[in-house]
This record gives structure tokens, C-alpha cells and sequence, in this order.
């Protein structure tokens, strides 16, 4: 993906709050990762990744391989601020 394809945008923070598709959603921006290490935001909720089939486990496999984690509880809740590597 080039940033022609993100039509001149080179983003720096993206913010996900995707009601259980966020494993979806990262999987297609793997490219945007690579290339640009943005800082992500991401709100998860154990009941909506459940919905649709993705264990927390399998998000966070996934998410190990670019960031460094800090978890924030709340309402027992989970959201996050993902911190990429090599930043």
C-alpha cells in the first residue's frame, strides 16, 4: 500500500472501536502498519469479539507482533492503547 492509496494521508494515531471486528479490521491494515507505525487506540469488548467467533487470545497474538501493550480497565471493560514497536 502506498500513500497514494491512503490519497496523501500518512496516519500517525487510528482509533478502533469496531464492536468485535477489530481483529477483522487489523488484519486488513497489516500494509498501513508496516509501513507507516501509526499509534493505535483500540476498544475491546470481550462479549462483542465473542460474537463473532475471535478469542481475545487470537487478537492479542495478532497485536503482540506490533505493539507493546497497555491495558486499561475500565468498567470491566477493556480498551487499550497499543504502542507500536520500534517507535
Amino acid at each position: 500500500m502506498t500513500n497514494t492509496a491512503l490519497h496523501g494521508v500518512t496516519p500517525s494515531f487510528i482509533k478502533i472501536d469496531a464492536e468485535g471486528a477489530e481483529y477483522k479490521i487489523l488484519r486488513s491494515m497489516q500494509k498501513i502498519m508496516d509501513m507507516h507505525h501509526p499509534k493505535l487506540m483500540i476498544e475491546i469488548h470481550l462479549r462483542h469479539l465473542e460474537k463473532l467467533g475471535v478469542t481475545l487470545g487470537s487478537l492479542f497474538d495478532f497485536i503482540e507482533q506490533y505493539a507493546d501493550m497497555i491495558f486499561d480497565w475500565l468498567r470491566k471493560e477493556m480498551s487499550g492503547l497499543f504502542l507500536l514497536k520500534n517507535w
